[in-house]
């Protein structure tokens, strides 16, 4: 009876046994469970409860995925508050590896360092798959799929495309930092902007401009070989006027990396703007030309952008730029101290809106036979440039003073029993301060103010045609005195004016290259200039020095030879 009772409770012990081992199918169903999937964040999600004690420890809390992102977030501030001198080289977002291996893998660590696993179904979903984006033992690739990107793209990897640029971050004009890429191919840039980038930038960089360089000559002559003729014409004039609704839809078409402004023109509009950033086109402002130094600084900030392109067989932009800092110091320091001072003024428009009377208020409008009623249109306008370009600076580098208020109209006659009044144009007047040409007792004509400098030669035509800027000599007024540099004519009934004009003078052209003179990258040369026409026989900068100047300018940085007479108005 003992043995039957043995074998009896044994039996009873392996039907126990059998019932307590899980099921294939229950298996599966808890290991779903515990395991789903959010398809919207791509991260699993697990129970983190602690009395589970099969979680899953590498998998964070969504508490720490968000702090992690917050502090992502915050290391990008903390590189935008530093001095800039690192931050050209960090990223901040994940980008693909080109160099990788893309069989099975992609992003983001294999969990467990496995591309494989026995448990992976068929959406990659078991452990070690594509989507266990918390697990892995590094963070630099990701299994799953079959490796390639568009299947990875199906299964809802999170995989940045290929054709997305590397980003780098500059600081702009205005002390902004801006993310560009580290790989620039095309740019925009207006007027004197653009030379700087066809200078620095070698071949094809430049996407579109503004008339005034495309529409130039010797713009043409100097970038030729490095495709000027496909630079579009996308701006009116020197750009300083916004872009047209039509051509910004054009240029967010094409998508160039960057577009640059020069700082305090209007070359976008806030809109536009925002809409480059939307397209996520790099929008750079560089400094005003303001000065030799801004331009330097310009120069290094566009060659910033730009970047290093020899090992593609391109161009080094910084070391371009380096050059020509080094140039342009070094033609300032060797014009400075040279020959005496000198006194000049430099005439910016010959303004024909701008309407003249000369009267009194007496006789009324001057009637002569030399004037016709005393009235016309025509007058000069004198522009200091001492906020809009480096022109004042190059005169003081060439030992030279420049007499002119800021866009002032200059009637050379000086305000006596007659009048002038100006009005309309666009230059300023004020009735009893007119700008005349005597100033702190020098006066035009003589030894030690020889010349005037106007921007261009029809400046140049006007000013030799018009009665104003005669030369004359000694009249007696209506009551017999005389008055020396004066303009009468003829009627003893009358009184003559006097002109500030005391002497013959020379009207001076000033020289205009690929790029102006007076606020382009040239403008070193314009100092030298100066110098060679006022100072040149008392020890200023000779002819043959300047032309040197010229000639080494145009083969180092646009690599072609110029006819320097041509430039220099011989």
């Amino acid at each position: 009876m003992s043995k039957i009772l043995l074998l009896v409770i044994a039996g009873c012990l392996v039907v126990s046994q059998a019932g307590c081992r899980k099921s294939p199918v229950l298996v599966q169903t808890v290991y779903e469970q515990d395991h789903e999937v959010d398809e919207d964040t791509q991260t699993e999600s697990v129970d983190n409860d602690e009395e589970n004690e099969d979680q899953d420890e590498d998998l964070a809390p969504q508490e720490e995925i968000d702090d992690s992102d917050s502090k992502r977030d915050q290391t990008r501030e903390d590189a935008l508050s530093g001095d800039g001198t690192d931050v050209a080289d960090q990223t901040y977002d994940s980008t693909y590896n080109e160099n990788a291996d893309t069989t099975g893998t992609a992003e983001y660590g294999t969990a467990a360092g496995s591309s494989e696993t026995e448990d992976q179904d068929d959406s990659g979903s078991g452990e070690g798959s594509s989507e266990d984006t918390g697990s892995g033992e590094d963070n630099e690739t990701e299994t799953g799929g079959n490796g390639s990107l568009e299947d990875d793209a199906e299964s809802g990897t999170d995989v940045e495309p290929s054709q997305e640029k590397e980003k780098k971050q500059i600081v702009d004009a205005r002390g902004e930092y801006v993310e560009v890429p580290v790989d620039v191919d095309t740019v925009t840039a207006v007027g004197e902007a653009a030379v700087i980038v066809e200078m620095l930038g070698g071949s094809g960089r430049l996407m579109a401009s503004s008339g005034s360089f495309t529409g130039s000559s010797l713009a043409q002559s100097a970038f030729s070989s490095q495709g000027f003729s496909d630079v579009k014409t996308w701006w009116d004039g020197d750009g300083s006027s916004t872009i047209t609704s039509a051509n910004f839809e054009a240029l967010i078409a094409a998508k160039p990396d960057v577009c640059f402004e020069i700082s305090g023109q209007g070359t976008f509009s806030t809109e536009q703007i925002e809409a480059l950033e939307e397209a996520e086109i790099s929008y750079v402002v560089i400094h005003a030309f303001t000065s030799v130094s801004n331009i330097e600084a310009a120069v290094t900030l566009v060659a910033e952008v730009l970047g290093d392109k020899s090992s593609e067989g391109g161009t080094n932009a910084s070391q371009i730029a380096e050059q020509y800092c080094s140039w342009a110091e070094s033609t300032v320091s060797s014009v400075q101290g040279r020959g005496s001072a000198k006194t000049t003024l430099f005439i910016s428009t010959w303004d024909e809106s701008a309407y003249w009377e000369i009267k009194n208020s007496t006789s009324g409008v001057w009637a002569g036979s030399d004037i016709g009623s005393g009235s016309g249109y025509g007058v000069a306008i004198a522009w200091k440039g001492a906020k809009a370009n480096p022109l004042n600076e190059c005169m003081g580098y060439a030992n030279l003073t420049n007499r002119a208020l800021d866009n002032y109209y200059v009637v050379p006659f000086v305000n006596g029993y007659w009048l002038h009044y100006v009005t309309g144009g666009t230059g300023k007047f004020v009735y009893g301060t007119v700008l005349t040409v005597t100033t702190a007792g020098v006066a035009l004509g003589e030894s030690d103010y020889p010349a005037i400098v106007v921007a261009d030669s029809s400046i140049k035509s006007s000013i030799e045609s018009d009665f104003h800027w005669g030369v004359y000599g000694t009249n007696t007024d209506a009551t017999g005195n005389t008055q020396a540099h004066s303009f009468s004519d003829g009627s003893a009934s009358r009184n003559p004016i006097t002109s500030s004009i005391v002497g013959e003078y020379d009207i001076y052209v000033n020289p205009t290259g690929v790029a102006s003179w007076t606020e382009g990258i040239e403008a070193p040369l314009e100092a030298a200039w100066l110098s060679c026409k006022f100072q040149g026989d008392e020890g200023g900068v000779s002819l043959s020095e300047l032309r040197s100047m010229v000639s080494e300018f145009y083969s180092t940085f646009y690599h072609i030879s110029v006819d320097t007479s041509s430039i220099l108005g011989e």
